[in-house]
């Protein structure tokens, strides 16, 4: 059942368990020594709350299970799974080292032995979502744009499944949204996921968007991308930042953001 077929369900908050790590052998006069490391992060409505089957999980719970299937020092571990639950939770600059280390419970200088800067940080939490698993969720995307539907059908298609898949990963799509803005380092490895995205981007959507008849013919892969893709993301940032407490009817509203789109794009 695709994802946008997905019935809402109300609450009025959720939490979600992303996981808890624990390591069950003590190493004496150790350092790097932690009990246990609980990741949890305060979500809004409706988010993680989608009875969805067939559908891969939020990318930060995808992460942290890459993560704990990595060989590394367990101070190290357990600071990435702090800040991975304070930076979402608290956001970046709001997120101190001093409080990563309380919540992992390790000192600042472990967390200094293998980062030399909370940059540095937040890199090694982002630059493996990008390289490692964004990919697999992009794949699946793709493999599921309807191949004989109207201009409509795909475009229906993209608005509620990208716009769910961005909700459903929102903590992870704005710290990588702000950090996009300062860390050339994070703009190169997204310059990078998008170079190598571009040809399944003109094969899987384009193409298909291009078979159906109804595509303008002066609009270029870029400018049909920026159309589609800036109306999403600017419903997200309106739904989450700009005026995240204004009663909203989402189902309506994407169907109003489908329209516009076709509206632009169609001869």
């Amino acid at each position: 059942m695709r994802l946008w077929r997905a019935k809402r369900r109300q609450t009025a908050g959720t939490q979600i368990a992303l996981n808890t790590y624990t390591r069950h052998k003590r190493q004496q006069n150790h350092s790097d020594s932690v009990d246990a490391v609980q990741i949890t992060t305060d979500n809004k409505t409706n988010q993680f709350e989608r009875g969805v089957t067939g559908v891969q999980p939020p990318v930060f719970t995808s992460y942290q299970n890459w993560l704990n299937e990595q060989k590394m020092p367990n101070g190290k571990r357990a600071a990435l799974l702090s800040a991975l639950a304070l930076f979402s939770k608290q956001g970046y600059d709001g997120t101190s080292t001093m409080a990563i280390a309380e919540h992992a419970g390790i000192s600042q200088a472990t967390i200094f032995k293998y980062f030399k800067t909370k940059q540095d940080l937040l890199n090694a939490i982002l630059l493996p979502i990008i390289s490692n698993l964004l990919p697999g969720y992009r794949e699946d995307f793709f493999s599921s744009v309807p191949e004989n539907g109207s201009l409509r059908d795909i475009i229906s298609f993209f608005v509620r499944d990208r716009y769910a898949f961005i909700q459903q990963n929102s903590d992870a799509m704005m710290i990588a949204f702000t950090q996009m803005l300062t860390s050339e380092t994070v703009r190169n490895r997204v310059r990078d996921f998008m170079t190598e995205t571009s040809p399944m981007y003109m094969q899987s959507l384009v193409v298909r968007i291009k078979q159906t008849g109804e595509l303008r013919d002066d609009l270029t892969p870029l400018a049909l991308f920026r159309t589609v893709v800036g109306q999403v993301f600017t419903y997200f940032l309106q739904r989450e930042k700009i005026a995240p407490d204004l009663p909203v009817d989402e189902d309506a509203d994407l169907d109003l953001l489908t329209t516009l789109i076709v509206a632009a794009i169609s001869k």
